[in-house]
């Protein structure tokens, strides 16, 4: 009727690997059931089992790049409500997608792919340093504008299980930020906080009569943090305890031109809530590298696949 019982036999993995990289892993689990009527149906239906196309995990190994390709249930004949079932785990070291007797589309490496990223920043010096302001040196408002390019990588894979709740996760609150390290130690390392989930896409297909799922994961990379710093300006200015500019702020009034005249545009401020001196450069509010306003969450468990993985 059911399967009441399922663990890894200890010791029972192995490990043969072959002159051209391909590694292929077997382990052995031991399953219960309560009754002798109990098929390979039933004993493969356990959730608690390896998956087709889930990673390599046994005792203190893992290898997320090797993946489930086949299970092989085995009444114990002199235990009829016992089974072994054998679990074998492939990875080719050599190719972008194993194709080989027993293959499938979830044994296949993942695909990665860099690209640029179109964006307009503001311009507040030019290639020599020199500040892009007006010719009284006030900084132009609003501010000077130029084009430029953020790294982007896409990663395509096939999954047994449907995304869905992984790509919701990482794409509510407009895509979450890194908090750990991408490639670490590697050339190419990104720091936390310097990659973001850009989109998120899967597609159902049909294999064998079976559903696989090709995913799509598209990260874009920053020089600096994923934080939102905005430039200090306001219609209004702080009210200072006692007048002095650096003292505690008792409210606000209206910002107001030469003549006494209120204004109509928001004016740059010096990071304390006063109106911006003349020719001083712009303030960007940080607290301290900008604002939070994505979330944040680890990358690790995206398995991002190494752009090099023969670079150690």
């Amino acid at each position: 009727m059911a399967v009441t019982a399922a663990y890894e036999i200890p010791g029972s993995g192995t490990l043969r690997k072959d002159r051209n990289g391909k590694k292929t892993y077997t382990e052995v689990w031991q399953v219960e059931t309560d009754d002798v009527d109990d098929g390979p149906i039933t004993v493969l239906a356990y959730a608690s089992l390896p998956q087709i196309g889930g990673g390599y995990s046994s005792g203190n190994d893992s290898d997320s790049s090797a993946v489930v390709d086949q299970l092989r249930p085995r009444r114990i004949r002199e235990q009829p409500r016992f089974w072994q079932v054998e679990v074998t785990y492939v990875y080719d070291a050599t190719s972008s997608g194993w194709s080989g007797e027993g293959g499938s589309l979830t044994a296949r490496l993942p695909e990665i792919e860099g690209f640029g990223i179109p964006y307009t920043e503001i311009a507040e010096e030019d290639v020599d340093g020199d500040a892009i302001a007006a010719s009284c040196g006030v900084p132009f408002d609003p501010p000077a504008e130029k084009d430029a390019n953020r790294h982007g990588f896409r990663v395509t894979r096939y999954v047994s299980s449907c995304p869905a709740g992984t790509a919701k996760k990482y794409l509510t609150g407009g895509g979450a930020i890194n908090t750990d390290a991408i490639w670490a130690g590697k050339p190419w390392e990104v720091d936390p906080l310097h990659a973001k989930m850009q989109s998120y896409s899967y597609r159902r297909t049909v294999v064998d009569n079976a559903f696989v799922w090709q995913e799509t994961l598209e990260i874009a990379i920053s020089d600096e943090p994923w934080t939102l710093l905005i430039q200090d300006r306001s219609l209004y200015e702080a009210v200072h305890q006692g007048g002095l500019t650096a003292s505690a702020i008792t409210g606000v009034k209206r910002i107001t031109d030469d003549q006494g005249v209120p204004v109509d545009e928001p004016q740059l401020l010096d990071g304390n809530g006063n109106k911006l001196a003349a020719g001083a450069a712009p303030v960007f509010l940080a607290d301290p590298d900008g604002f939070h306003v994505y979330p944040e969450l680890p990358f690790g468990p995206l398995n991002i696949p190494d752009l090099d993985p023969n670079l150690q």
